[in-house]
């Protein structure tokens, strides 16, 4: 069985330290002035969703092929784009 079934709780902890981790970067680029003010919470969930394909370990051997990287950097970018002022 996978861990998502098998260990509920540690899938869940793992998504919300990524999202805490989000909110807390975009919290500070708020506060700096580089991103537009928005719902933290909301925003890093949603920043945790488009990035779960290059995060989730389960996920990743469907992402791995010679443009990973690129993908990964093109959502990384345009999701900036997004935030940015």
């Amino acid at each position: 069985k996978r861990v998502m079934e098998l260990r509920p709780e540690v899938v869940a902890q793992r998504r919300a330290k990524i999202i805490s981790v989000f909110r807390r970067l975009l919290e500070d680029g708020m506060a700096n002035g580089e991103f537009t003010p928005v719902n933290s919470l909301e925003a890093a969930t949603v920043l945790e969703d488009a990035t779960a394909l290059f995060l989730n370990p389960l996920m990743m051997p469907i992402a791995a092929d010679k443009r990973t990287e690129t993908r990964a950097r093109n959502v990384v970018r345009y999701i900036l784009a997004g935030f940015s002022r």
